[in-house]
């Protein structure tokens, strides 16, 4: 068999295994399949006469034959893989895919909690016992905990509103002597940047009034109409705003008990039996359980799983240790602020609680942000954007999972798969392959992944297996994170409204083509990274001016909210072109920017 054309099918779905010994096919099994939005594949058939290579004796031509195959596979990134959705603790379904494109995975479904040991905006300091690699936490989560407090009965039986405490503020303290009626000068470790509370409301004295100006370097906050007491060393509040309290993190806690180590089944490291006298009836899926005391303190892990007649909470990952009845835990559900009344001080969610939040929980609220640099000797930790107030020395925060797909050092050790296809009456399987991808967004689709692979027909076979069979046997069903469309581009720390971009692993992959040794192999990696921006960025941030001194500069694509989120993130980059272009009536800049090092796949 041979063709030159190429077989393309569009939702269709391949099955996929990493080969333990090269070429030699897989056995595939469920939960391995991949559902594509297309799939194109090119086969060819060869043979080489063995009188070319060597001669044969009595003269009677020998003739090797093998079929080299061309597998391109596009499927979205926010594929999820046993649990549905990629988040840490599930690999995404093009797990074994981007394996096979010489992408090595480094796997934590744990979050761990800490204190700063300093605090700031835009560095801050881990815990002494973190690693000590530079880089290791470049571009994964860190969220840290800004304020805390209990939370009043909201009057709606809504699930997603919470009235937080009445005292929330996103600055208080005591105001200096030298204050007046209209100036300020903050005390309580106020914000550091010119302008920063413009806008916001300043309670003195029982009066409220709003703020025109600020000055960092003195903390000193004007306001429009004068408070009508000179002010003198008075308590004051800064009331958050709703733009900054919107896409901060609340974690709030619904439940605190001891683990069950034996009922109708023993606790384990990833399955956990939990008390009915606290939890009662309540369904735990989708949230968090926090071990607050015991050999597993303070890990946490997501609840993907949970069996009410039992109790029985089956967890995104796996404990250090098997808990016991002296383990104490916390039950805790996350959701992202969408808008905050600061008079009313109620905070609607962009998705309901799972658990309407009663009056008298307590709760956190964390901002999350990518950490972009990381030195092991200090464990200091760059992030960006800066956090949007000062985060105080000893404030708890949390590394959070992650799964992470890295650049392997070098261009031998990757891995191979063995791909498998059904389609239009014939089944196709693959062995030995490896390749390259492209991840990419264009304005209005989803953030999507084409493996290009190479390796050799193993399998054709006409079957009776109807065309729908591998989808509704071996896929779980997609699901696509909410905000994939909306991709937030950081580069070099500035902030870029980004229309399109492609990120290309630039693996050059061949075949040896060598009778008896058909093995494809990559032999070098060019990475690129192109980006369609607004041309206005120019304004924060002067790419020709980058271009022309061949700076070398961070960069971030991150697609969705934390949890679940896909992040790309690049330790070094030079733009090597910056054209301009018009892209739906507006005036864009198209980049290329040269991958200066190994660059990371997060799962956040």
């Amino acid at each position: 068999m041979s063709t030159s054309n190429p077989i393309i099918a569009t939702n269709t779905a391949v099955r996929a295994k990493a080969e333990s010994t090269y070429g030699v096919a897989a056995l595939t099994a469920d939960g391995d399949a991949v559902i594509a939005n297309k799939v194109t594949v090119k086969i060819d058939h060869k043979t080489i006469d063995a009188n070319l290579v060597t001669p044969t004796r009595g003269g009677k031509a020998k003739k090797f034959s093998y079929t080299d195959a061309s597998i391109d596979i596009e499927c979205d990134l926010a594929l999820g893989g046993a649990n549905e959705v990629p988040v840490p603790g599930s690999l995404p379904q093009w797990d074994i895919l981007a394996r096979a494109c010489a992408l090595q995975r480094l796997f934590n479904s744990t979050a761990t909690t800490n204190a700063l040991v300093a605090g700031g905006r835009s560095n801050v300091t881990l815990d002494a016992g973190e690693s000590e690699v530079d880089g290791f936490y470049a571009f994964h989560s860190l969220s840290v905990a800004i304020l805390s407090g209990t939370a009043q009965a909201s009057g709606s039986a809504a699930k997603n509103v919470m009235k937080l405490a009445a005292a929330t503020a996103e600055n208080s303290g005591t105001a200096d002597g030298d204050s007046t009626t209209t100036l300020i000068i903050l005390g309580g470790n106020p914000s550091g940047i010119d302008d920063d509370y413009v806008g916001q409301t300043i309670v003195l004295n029982g009066e409220s009034r709003t703020i025109t100006a600020y000055n960092g370097t003195t903390h000193a906050a004007i306001v429009g109409t004068a408070f009508s007491d000179p002010t003198g060393e008075e308590p004051y509040k800064i009331l958050f705003s709703n733009a900054k309290m919107s896409g901060y993190l609340i974690a709030v806690k619904h439940y605190n008990g001891t683990i069950i180590d034996t009922f109708s089944f023993n606790s384990t490291t990833n399955a956990i039996c939990l008390p009915y006298s606290v939890v009662g009836t309540q369904n735990l899926a989708g949230m968090y359980i926090k071990i607050t005391t015991g050999g597993n303190d303070p890990e946490t892990l997501r609840i993907g799983a949970y069996d009410v007649s039992i109790r029985k909470a089956t967890l995104n990952g796996t404990l250090a240790n098997n808990p016991n009845n002296t383990s104490t835990f916390e039950i805790i559900e996350k959701r992202t602020i969408a808008a905050f009344n600061p008079d009313t001080v109620i905070a609607t969610v962009s998705s309901n609680f799972y658990k309407a939040p009663a009056a008298g929980a307590t709760y956190s609220i964390e901002q999350a942000r990518v950490i972009t640099s990381y030195t092991g000797a200090t464990q200091v930790c760059a992030v960006s954007p800066p956090f949007s107030q000062y985060v105080a020395t000893g404030a708890d925060y949390t590394l959070n999972p992650y799964i992470q797909y890295t650049q392997l050092p070098s261009k031998t050790g990757e891995a191979s798969a063995t791909i498998e296809w059904f389609n239009d009456g014939l089944f196709y399987r693959f062995v030995g392959c490896k390749g390259s991808a492209v991840f990419g967004l264009d304005a209005d689709t989803s953030a999507i992944g084409t493996f290009s692979l190479k390796g050799s027909l193993d399998v054709y076979d006409d079957v009776d297996m109807p065309d729908n069979e591998m989808l509704s046997r071996y896929v779980p069903s997609q699901v696509v994170c909410a905000d994939t469309i909306n991709s937030r581009l950081i580069v070099g720390f500035a902030d870029a409204v980004v229309h399109k971009w492609s990120a290309d692993l630039g693996n050059d992959v061949q075949y040896r083509n060598v009778p008896g040794d058909k093995r494809a192999y990559i032999t070098d990696c060019n990475p690129m990274l192109k980006i369609t921006v607004d041309k206005g960025l120019k304004v924060d941030w002067d790419y020709q001016g980058l271009l022309q001194a061949n700076t070398k500069l961070p960069t971030f694509v991150a697609l969705g909210d934390m949890g679940n989120q896909v992040i790309l993130g690049f330790p070094q980059t030079q733009i090597t072109a910056c054209p301009d272009s018009n892209t739906n009536s507006v005036m864009t800049a198209d980049l290329e920017l040269m991958v200066k090092s190994d660059f990371k796949i997060v799962l956040n």
